[in-house]
């Protein structure tokens, strides 16, 4: 089941996930919605899961669709480092954007039962994928801080766009996302230099 659903995943997103240069983009405008992939990512693959489900008990949807959340989040983080896609400040925002959508996605499907709605948002992976994103943000030699700051508020755009802040555990959780991810540095790697030449600050065309 999880080599059929990882390769249904990096298919999927093979086919969805927007090209580098939209990672790459420089603005001064912080993303709000999600990339239109997200949806198109989780309907082709976790929501027909979820409803194979519905007839089974509680606990086998809670399990099942668990798994298949950490395997779908998992290709969705394999499939960035093996294309070593590159981010820019604002792609990294919009990466973490469009993984805070995935909860905000599974609260919106009111024909889940509540407890299974409730377990999936609360899975680790999303804490891990959330990691990744602030990862990006910060700057070279920046610390970590061990006590993350929590905002009772999800609607909270300030901690929403802010590098600082959980987002996935609702409050639940003051350890950093970061420290949800292995292997920290290999997703350093991953931020696109920010260079000032003739093009001017963050350039497109002055990045390597």
């Amino acid at each position: 089941m999880a080599t059929v659903c990882r390769t249904i995943s990096l298919a999927n997103l093979h086919m969805c996930f927007p090209k580098p240069h939209y990672w790459r983009r420089s603005s001064s405008t912080p993303p709000k919605p999600a990339s239109p992939y997200v949806q198109e990512y989780l309907d082709r693959v976790l929501c027909p899961v979820l409803t194979a489900l519905l007839p089974l008990p509680i606990p086998v949807q809670q399990s099942i669709g668990a798994l298949v959340l950490k395997l779908l989040c998992e290709a969705w983080l394999d499939h960035i480092y093996l294309h070593r896609t590159k981010f820019s400040e604002w792609g990294a925002l919009q990466l973490l954007v469009d993984f805070d959508s995935v909860p905000d996605w599974l609260e919106g499907c009111a024909w889940l039962p509540t407890e299974v709605r409730n377990h999936l948002v609360h899975c680790e992976v999303l804490r891990r994928c959330e990691g990744v994103g602030r990862l990006l943000l910060r700057r070279p030699g920046e610390p970590i801080a061990m006590v993350a700051p929590v905002s009772a508020n999800k609607n909270n755009t300030g901690d929403r766009d802010s590098p600082k802040g959980s987002l996935h555990s609702r409050g639940l959780d003051t350890m950093p996302a970061e420290m949800f991810v292995p292997n920290q540095e290999q997703w350093l790697e991953l931020r696109v230099p920010k260079h000032k030449g003739l093009c001017g600050p963050y350039s497109l065309c002055c990045s390597s």
